[in-house]
């Protein structure tokens, strides 16, 4: 038997999450995962992404923490990684990301992804905007009064889109995020949301909603395919609606 999927994004500390979901455990798989990584903070924040995971899983379900278990398998070569799937339940789906001690879930009733960066307040090097935006975009991304943010949510949609099973990366070079269709003012607001149509052939486009949200440090950039209104936020020590959320930016223009 299925529930409505509540769809939400939560971000937390690295910190914040190993403190309070002390009640929650990874599978054998997971940790082993863990305890391979170098660095021990590498290891604390793949640990956080994944307790998270299952504590958003139970939420956006209305199921008990640690009922429902995200699981990985990667198609190519079996391995324990790539993106992951809810055994049981293909109606619920979820992302996850992590940085330096800060990580974000995504949970949906629908293909979604979310990134999560670490922001400095540095330039980012033309180079790897060259390299990694189609020409408008950096243009728009270089005119932003914050173009460091910018950059960082227009990589965000991106890399969103291979976690919601869009292609790969090298997929994302070639598509257009930012503009008329897309992001139409990035890095301008600490917090927005978008509705985005973005082209991934002649004849086939996606769309979706993003939200961005800059805290202090770090930069979430959350997608959600299909005409979802809102990606609600919730806190991860009440569980309750963060009330930042903005209107609605736009609406891309019919096909």
């Amino acid at each position: 038997m299925t529930t409505t999927v509540h769809p939400l994004l939560v971000v937390a500390s690295t910190t914040e999450v190993l403190a309070a979901l002390t009640h929650l455990t990874l599978d054998p798989t997971e940790e082993e995962r863990a305890l391979r990584m170098v660095r021990a903070e590498d290891a604390a924040d793949f640990r956080a992404a994944h307790l998270l995971a299952r504590w958003a899983l139970a939420l956006a379900t209305d199921t008990a923490d640690g009922v429902l278990v995200p699981a990985q398998s990667c198609p190519g070569c079996g391995g324990p990684h790539g993106r992951p799937t809810v055994p049981g339940r293909p109606d619920v789906h979820l992302a996850w990301a992590h940085t330096r001690g800060a990580v974000a879930v995504v949970v949906a009733d629908v293909p979604c992804g979310v990134d999560i960066e670490r922001s400095d307040g540095r330039p980012v090097a033309p180079r790897v905007v060259d390299r990694t935006l189609m020409p408008d975009e950096a243009v728009r991304v270089r005119s932003s009064s914050r173009p460091d943010l910018a950059f960082l949510e227009a990589w965000g949609v991106k890399e969103s889109l291979v976690k919601a099973g869009e292609g790969d990366l090298a997929a994302q070079h070639g598509r257009t995020v930012v503009g008329p269709d897309g992001l139409r003012a990035p890095g301008e607001r600490d917090r927005s949301t978008a509705r985005i149509r973005v082209r991934t052939g002649p004849s086939r486009v996606l769309d979706g909603i993003v939200r961005v949200d800059h805290d202090p440090g770090v930069s979430t950039v959350a997608l959600v395919l299909g005409d979802l209104v809102a990606i609600p936020r919730v806190g991860l020590t009440t569980g309750a609606l963060d009330t930042s959320h903005v209107p609605i930016l736009g609406r891309p223009r019919p096909a």
